[in-house]
């Protein structure tokens, strides 16, 4: 091949076409793994899986791709380009290793690998053992396509010197390319870079599996590995005290040292109440008054809504915050997985491992799933994340309305009143009980209010631009609270103020054929990292904030 550029697209065609192989053989190996997908879902997993493929090639070959591509006249000789020709050859064969290794170990887990390769570091040589030990006709294949793969090479890529023609063609030809890597290796023109959970849409995880490729799994696992120096207790006194700590009452802990804090608790009613989870971006117990009086200091003055729940609902004052990202937060509150030591989260490598998903349990139970995000969709992975966790309905800012309290916008996307006022709009709408799950953002940073209305504090820093974003987000929650009410309660000519005591309310709701929603309230017990937390709402039971 004369001209560089042919060449550069020859060698990454070929590599794109030995990962579409690889997928196919995965395919072929574990069809029991995706038994459950139509034809039509096998083949949107089959072309999602060439966005990871070509975004992990383009990482790792687009540098030496790149430079056969200088539009100079050294860059035209043949030394030049054999040397970059033959150091793809190599980065392929990596890759086959890499995609060989992850067939075996896929079959194994079920799973591409994940942060759990950092772990295995230090059983190398242990691995290498049982591969050549079980898995050498895995070599053999490996060793054959390599040797095929030579030859081929050598017959396709000859040494010759390049064709020169003009500097300007050449340059254009190289800033084309330029713009291609960097569109590849972030997955096209989303907001945020392809990642693991993008392979997640179609609610299937076997679909994922299909989709994703081992070096691409393998590349995010690295990345998102965090490192962590700490002491841990020893396995059994961690058991031990983690099972103190979730038993709760009714609850009895089952036989099994597979799943220790596995339990079953007695049923104590019939009903399927509905069921609205709000986390709350950036709510801490440093500036929530009714948090703030518990630890002894001064209100501020911005939670009065927040506050009036905490009195009528149950407020839980020694729940901490799960970790120091939404992410984190997210994965507690829609999987229940706490925020491991140096492990990745959800968006970022977790959701390979099959879990258990609020929405997906909701679902089997006979509940509509909705989710609603106040930021953009796409933001943080949660368009893809709330699709892999079960909720079937989603929306971002994009397609929640403005109702025109305000002339103002917000850079974070939709405000919180608009958000909710949109929630409870679908909430009413549903034809069967619901779990909601919405996701707030005016309290994110910039810290922007949508008017002089909320303007408690002069915005002369960026403490007092919390507060005032606080102090919106609260009536915002209020008008929630109180619409759902409204909706729930007047249409069986009924109408409980929030202030009436707990016990009289509780006698109330055992009257009734359609409970009551309900509110509760909970945060931290003592200042934390700015941070969400959430409420639930249930039809007419006291409920637990998660």
């Amino acid at each position: 091949m004369r001209k560089p550029h042919r060449r550069v697209l020859a060698i990454f065609s070929l590599t794109l076409l030995i990962f579409f192989l690889a997928r196919v053989g995965l395919f072929l190996v574990y069809l029991e793994d995706f038994h459950d997908l139509t034809t039509l879902e096998v083949l949107r997993a089959f072309a999602r899986g060439l966005l990871f493929d070509a975004s992990i090639i383009t990482l790792i070959t687009g540098g030496p791709l790149l430079l056969m591509l200088l539009p100079f006249r050294f860059a035209h000789h043949r030394h030049w380009l054999s040397f970059w020709t033959w150091t793809n050859f190599v980065l392929l064969a990596l890759f086959l290793l890499l995609l060989a290794g992850d067939i075996v170990y896929f079959g194994f887990v079920h799973r591409h690998a994940g942060p759990e390769i950092v772990a295995l570091g230090g059983d190398v040589g242990l691995m290498l053992d049982m591969a050549l030990g079980s898995y050498w006709w895995t070599l053999l294949l490996f060793l054959a396509a390599c040797v095929g793969l030579f030859f081929l090479w050598r017959r396709l890529f000859r040494h010759a010197d390049a064709e020169v023609g003009r500097f300007l063609p050449r340059l254009a030809i190289l800033l084309v390319a330029l713009l291609s890597v960097a569109v590849l290796i972030r997955g096209g023109f989303g907001r945020k870079p392809l990642d693991i959970v993008d392979a997640f849409v179609e609610n299937r995880p076997s679909a994922a599996y299909l989709s994703l490729n081992g070096p691409f799994a393998m590349s995010r696992a690295l990345l998102n590995t965090r490192k962590v120096k700490s002491d841990f207790f020893a396995w059994d006194e961690a058991v031990r005290r983690t099972q103190e700590l979730v038993l709760a009452p009714g609850e009895r802990l089952l036989a099994g040292e597979d799943y220790p804090l596995l339990r079953a608790r007695t049923a104590t009613t019939a009903s399927k109440p509905n069921v609205v989870v709000l986390m709350l971006e950036s709510w801490d117990a440093a500036h929530i008054d009714t948090l703030r009086r518990g630890m002894g200091l001064k209100p501020f003055g911005v939670t009065p809504n927040f506050d009036a729940l905490a009195r009528d609902g149950l407020l839980f004052t020694r729940f901490y915050a799960n970790g120091e990202r939404s992410m984190d937060g997210l994965a507690a509150l829609i999987a229940g997985i706490p925020t491991l030591p140096g492990t990745a989260y959800l968006g970022m490598g977790m959701e390979q491992n099959r879990m258990a998903y609020l929405g997906h349990m909701a679902q089997q139970e006979g509940y509509e799933t909705i989710f609603l995000q106040s930021s953009k969709r796409g933001s943080f992975h949660v368009d893809s994340i709330a699709a892999m966790a079960g909720f079937t309905r989603y929306l971002g800012s994009e397609d929640i309305p403005a109702t025109g309290h305000s002339q103002n916008i917000t850079e974070r996307g939709a405000w919180d009143h608009d958000t909710f006022q949109e929630a409870n709009k679908l909430f009413e709408q549903a034809k069967k009980p619901f779990v909601g799950f919405v996701f707030t953002a005016s309290t994110h940073l910039p810290f922007q209010s949508p008017g002089e209305r909320w303007q408690k504090y002069p915005p002369d820093s960026l403490e007092h631009r919390f507060l005032n974003s606080l102090y919106y987000a609260d009536w915002a929650l209020g008008e929630f609270i109180a619409a759902a009410k409204k909706v729930r309660l007047l249409r069986q000519h009924h109408f409980h103020s929030h202030r009436r005591s707990r016990e009289r309310f509780r006698r109330q709701v055992r009257r009734r054929a359609e409970p009551a929603p309900r509110a509760t309230a909970g945060r931290c017990a003592r200042p934390q990292a700015r941070h969400h937390h959430a409420y639930r709402r249930t039809g007419g039971r006291d409920s637990h904030t998660h």
